[in-house]
């Protein structure tokens, strides 16, 4: 499986290669980490280089100490009130991954009886600006993990630099809270958008489609879905698709499409909040779901704990989500389901018509504890 940050390793080792092979280079110095692997360092060429490639490691530290520190968070008082936190961009993920740390930050502000909303400071390392390494971060920040604050009443405020920060950024604590009684805090679209996409759509069945150029394997079965949504279309279904970003506006012949969902975070949780159902696989916008009042169902195939993709494993769904593979969440309905098969056309029909039959397609009422939210914010106090 592949540990966080392999894929930037195996980038940097390809660039090395590369510029080696231009025959230029006498000495290579050079160590890898893993969590729970023991570190391997290692040196090769001309031994005369050596003295070269030890004033040069001596400088790489001194710059890994000064990185280190600026990504560090200043200390914390012990006394900070639950409805400030802290998001640490520079070591923390910029992906649908902060919807569990949001929940659980709001769960945890609730539980201590602080005020509401809950405040939150992005923090960017010391110097101010550290924490997008590549443009897809930023995209992902700017696209999904700030605008998620409003789906759950929360405000963006500097001022909580000071504020509590929780590096944990999976359902673990969430699912022990809910198995414990509390109630899970739940996102809800902004009213215009959600009036909007209402009079757009008629309930229809979305399909949301992982089609990313990174980690293939994951991806969306295109053709059986597509098969799929012709069996509802017969049936009198109004199926949407909602592709990939970078696939935003590309049609799927004989489907709508919706590229301002694919695009737009309040867009995406507006049009899933209008629809029958939802359809997922594993992928980040299905959290949406986990954390939403709307119906959904996910695709999950079980693989072993040798798999590549740690967070299909069976150890990784119980001890970081807090769901045995073959569960579901503690909290969530009878119309929201994880269904712990692969994306195939049998097993898309089979779920389909189980949870038709059973009723729970037509059930799961809005809890009256989650009205929507206000077109904006509620103000800070």
């Amino acid at each position: 499986m592949s540990a966080p940050g392999n894929d930037q390793v195996i980038i940097a080792l390809e660039r090395l290669i590369a510029e080696a092979r231009r025959g230029h280079s006498s000495y290579l110095v050079a160590t890898m980490v893993g969590q729970g692997q023991k570190p391997m360092g290692f040196c090769a060429g001309a031994s005369a280089m050596a003295p070269i490639a030890t004033a040069e490691l001596q400088h790489l530290a001194a710059a890994l100490d000064i990185d280190i520190s600026n990504k560090t968070l200043p200390p914390r008082r012990a006394d900070i009130p639950a409805d400030r936190v802290c998001y640490n961009v520079p070591i923390s993920p910029l992906s649908y991954d902060f919807a569990c740390w949001l929940v659980d930050a709001e769960m945890t502000r609730i539980a201590e009886g602080a005020p509401a909303p809950l405040k939150v400071c992005f923090w960017f390392g010391r110097d101010g600006k550290t924490g997008f390494n590549d443009s897809h971060r930023e995209q992902m920040f700017r696209g999904v993990v700030r605008p998620m604050l409003d789906l759950i009443g929360a405000v963006e405020d500097p001022t909580a630099a000071d504020g509590r920060f929780k590096q944990f950024f999976v359902s673990r604590d969430i699912a022990a809270r809910a198995a414990a009684g509390a109630e899970v805090s739940r996102f809800r679209a902004p009213a215009g958008q959600l009036q909007a996409m209402r009079q757009r759509f008629d309930r229809p069945i979305t399909i949301t489609l992982r089609e990313a150029g990174h980690n293939p394997y994951r991806n969306s079965n295109l053709k059986a879905w597509v098969r799929f949504a012709r069996h509802l279309k017969k049936r009198g279904e109004n199926v949407v698709f909602v592709r990939d970003t970078a696939q935003a506006n590309l049609p799927i012949e004989g489907f709508a499409t919706c590229p301002e969902a694919s695009v737009d975070l309040h867009a995406r949780m507006a049009l899933y909040e209008t629809a029958r159902m939802n359809l997922f696989v594993s992928n980040g916008p299905v959290s949406l779901g986990y954390f939403g009042t709307f119906p959904w169902l996910m695709f999950l195939k079980p693989e072993s704990d040798s798999y590549q993709y740690e967070a299909n494993t069976p150890s990784f769904w119980r001890d970081h989500i807090g769901v045995e593979m073959g569960g579901q969440f503690p909290w969530c309905r009878p119309d929201q389901r994880i269904i712990w098969k692969p994306d195939n056309y049998e097993h898309l029909i089979a779920a389909w018509h189980e949870i038709s039959a059973d009723g729970a397609l037509f059930g799961g009422a809005v809890p009256p504890s989650c009205p929507p939210w206000p077109s904006s914010p509620p103000p800070q106090t």
